[in-house]
């Protein structure tokens, strides 16, 4: 069986990007895809107490996507943002990935179920996992890793 990473490094050269996408905004393709896959996965995450987010009752009724694609967009792009940080020796949790959630917290209040939090939070992690894989095999330059730290405080 495929790695997880291994089967999302697939998912984008299947789309047609290659390594080293690294916009602002990602081709819809990619979105779409990535999209999907973390749909998927969804259904398997768990919480730090090893309990499933979705219950299986819960998964039936959920349908894809579960939020706008603007927010899938969104998922994505700050994804492959983490994992720029994380690949450039920063703290992608504490300044990329944290302050992404209470932002859509405080833009979607009680709007948004906490399925699609999770969700939202899944397309993340997929799209970091993607990028990951792209730069396994690279140094972050200094350039770079400025040019990251000073996307943080976007």
């Amino acid at each position: 069986m495929k790695s997880l990473f291994a089967l999302l490094f697939s998912v984008a050269l299947v789309v047609g990007l290659g390594p080293a996408y690294s916009a602002e905004k990602p081709p819809k393709e990619l979105v779409e895809a990535l999209s999907k896959t973390a749909f998927d996965g969804l259904l398997k995450v768990k919480n730090a107490q090893g309990q499933t987010i979705v219950k299986a009752e819960d998964a039936k009724t959920l349908k894809h996507p579960l939020v706008s694609y603007d927010e899938r967009e969104k998922a994505v792009a700050r994804g492959y943002l983490s994992a720029n940080a994380k690949w450039c020796g920063l703290d992608w949790q504490k300044d990329y990935l944290q302050p992404y959630m209470k932002s859509l917290q405080a833009e979607h209040k009680k709007n948004w179920t906490p399925h699609q939090y999770a969700y939202v939070e899944v397309v993340h992690g997929v799209a970091m996992g993607v990028a990951t894989q792209e730069k396994k095999n690279e140094k972050c330059s200094d350039d770079e890793k400025k040019r990251i730290a000073a996307l943080a405080k976007k």
